[in-house]
């Protein structure tokens, strides 16, 4: 199984708090950590762990905080050589605030945005599937850079597979237009599904660009839309310690299922499963590898589905 990533790359400052403070407030922080994120890479990561080969397609700037986060990807395996460095911007840097319920981001992009890498065959050759981070379509040489990868993705009958981020989701439906490209699954959290379709009818008039959709809903579980068939996968309980990435490692795992067969009901619970291991850990990098991910739904009564991964 080969999977490319197509995004952002970015280092997470993680401040753990009670409580996010109100403009102008204060607010102790109880714990803080340094991370490497970005969706895009968090879903690189996510996929290596599993034992898939996980090439990541992004940008550096010239500077510590890149050069750092390639080497901690080339540690766990993934594939960077197709990651750009650029020396006129700075790497990309969030500042996460987290509680017990949710996290708070605000940060820069920075390099991400001038992804602009020329052999596109080198890109997508010898690949099963291309991961597309939704804030990739969004701007600069990166828009550019992953409309034509994704153009000719499609050429290849190559599966391509969206999670439909924020800024991406807000602009609504016609940015689906605009695209003009099928995806084999977009990926959206409860939020992002009501800014692109509102509900399940107007979703289901925006068939020709999706096969299926993956509605993401934190502690309540997942649910699955295909053909026309709503499917509500309860969550696993876990103790929270931090959901940063959990989203992204969701994707990873339910991509990795589909692309071994499963059908999928079966992969979203492998990916509840995925996302709750990662929610008792700090961090975005923070995954469980295959051998974990088995164990935990052997423990959960899915000895089934865990001896087929």
């Amino acid at each position: 199984m080969r999977i490319a990533s197509l995004g952002d790359l970015n280092l997470d400052l993680l401040f753990y708090v009670d409580k996010i403070p109100e403009e102008g407030g204060e607010e102790i922080v109880k714990r803080a950590k340094i991370s490497p994120g970005g969706s895009a890479a968090n879903v690189a990561v996510a996929l290596a762990k599993l034992g898939a080969y996980s090439r990541f397609i992004g940008t550096i700037g010239d500077d510590l905080i890149g050069w750092m986060l390639l080497n901690e990807l080339k540690k766990l395996g993934v594939d960077t050589s197709c990651l750009s460095v650029v020396s006129y911007e700075s790497t990309g840097l969030m500042v996460i605030l987290v509680t017990r319920k949710e996290r708070t981001i605000i940060g820069t992009r920075g390099a991400n945005k001038y992804l602009k890498i020329r052999n596109v065959n080198q890109a997508i050759s010898n690949i099963d599937a291309l991961f597309i981070s939704g804030y990739a379509f969004i701007e600069g040489f990166q828009r550019i850079f992953a409309i034509k990868v994704a153009k000719e993705a499609v050429k290849r009958g190559i599966k391509i597979f969206i999670d439909a981020s924020g800024i991406f989701a807000e602009k609504g439906r016609s940015f689906l237009e605009e695209l003009d490209i099928f995806f084999e699954a977009i990926f959206l959290n409860h939020l992002e599904f009501k800014h692109m379709f509102g509900d399940f009818s107007v979703a289901n008039s925006y068939r020709k660009y999706y096969s299926k959709l993956f509605i993401k809903e934190g502690p309540r579980g997942a649910t699955i839309y295909e053909d026309g068939e709503e499917i509500r996968i309860p969550a696993f309980e876990v103790d929270v310690v931090d959901t940063t990435g959990a989203g992204d490692v969701f994707d990873a795992s339910v991509m990795y299922c589909l692309l071994k067969g499963f059908n999928p009901r079966e992969a979203v619970i492998v990916g509840n499963a995925a996302a709750a291991i990662k929610c008792t850990r700090s961090g975005g990098w923070s995954s469980p590898n295959l051998e974990e991910l088995k164990n935990f739904l052997h423990k959960r009564g899915y000895e089934t589905i865990a001896n087929r991964l």
